[in-house]
């Protein structure tokens, strides 16, 4: 495993989002001497985009949301992970990848209101998307591209990742 700066500098949009800033001048000149100068909140910060970054694979497609350019994509990995990278929302903070999540009592089905997806995990609904779930069987020809094309083009986390833009995105939304 590489040194802690140079994971920072490979991950650097994403853990500067989780901690709500950039490394500042100081801590890279600290840095440039010693990567163990990297603070404990931004190691742990590096250490789940990673996490994130290994379950955003085509291995880990599980199904869609939407459809067109609306379209949310479904991961889940063999240890639980799960996530969604979402294309386009009301919300434009809402849009990208989102933080991965762990548990062993994870599920997705089409229980909502009006037949939408509901994600299940941690003993409650966690999401009510907009639109039904499609499971990657039923995906229609040409899903690989697609899925590949909304990695390469949602390559950071959301802007909400970071809990203090969420408390204000929530804020706004409650108004």
């Amino acid at each position: 495993m590489s040194d802690w700066k140079t994971r920072y500098e490979a991950n650097k949009a994403d853990v500067d989002t989780l901690v709500g800033r950039p490394l500042g001048n100081w801590g890279a000149f600290k840095a440039f001497f010693s990567s163990d100068s990297i603070t404990d909140t931004r190691k742990a910060a590096i250490e789940k985009v990673e996490r994130s970054n290994n379950l955003y694979q085509s291995g880990n497609f599980i199904g869609t949301t939407g459809s067109g350019g609306d379209t949310t994509f479904y991961y889940r990995s063999r240890n639980n992970s799960f996530g969604h990278i979402t294309q386009n929302h009301g919300t434009p903070e809402n849009i990208g990848r989102e933080l991965h999540d762990q548990s062993h009592d994870y599920a997705i089905g089409n229980t909502g209101p009006g037949g939408k997806s509901q994600e299940f995990a941690h003993g409650r609904v966690i999401h009510t998307s907009r639109n039904p779930f499609v499971p990657l069987v039923a995906q229609p020809t040409g899903w690989q591209a697609r899925e590949e094309h909304v990695r390469e083009t949602n390559p950071h986390l959301k802007p909400v990742a970071n809990s203090d833009v969420r408390a204000a995105v929530t804020k706004r939304l409650n108004k």
